[in-house]
């Protein structure tokens, strides 16, 4: 999870895969990776944040960040409030 310079395509390819392994549907694969492209692997970010970016609605969106944080795919972000996340890159896998 602290990857100096992580290669983006690579990463996604990572969370394409457990994705894929949890059996979830185009569009959330498609949100997901929307959601790197926008915050990237430094960006601390929010529910609102989330639903600003990619659409729908509060509770989609804790729905999906709930996943996320299942899968590793992020990681919680102390010290910037409650409910804050960055991406956790680790290819190691």
């Amino acid at each position: 999870i602290g990857a100096e310079n992580p290669n983006i395509d690579e990463w996604k390819a990572v969370c394409r895969r457990k994705l894929k392994e949890k059996k979830k549907t185009k569009n959330t694969v498609d949100k997901v990776m929307k959601m790197i492209e926008c915050f990237g692997y430094e960006t601390v970010f929010g529910r609102e944040d989330v639903m600003r970016e990619i659409g729908g609605g509060p509770t989609t969106t804790s729905g999906l960040l709930t996943e996320l944080l299942g899968m590793e795919i992020i990681v919680s972000v102390a010290g910037h409030g409650k409910g804050k996340y960055r991406f956790g890159y680790d290819t190691e896998e």
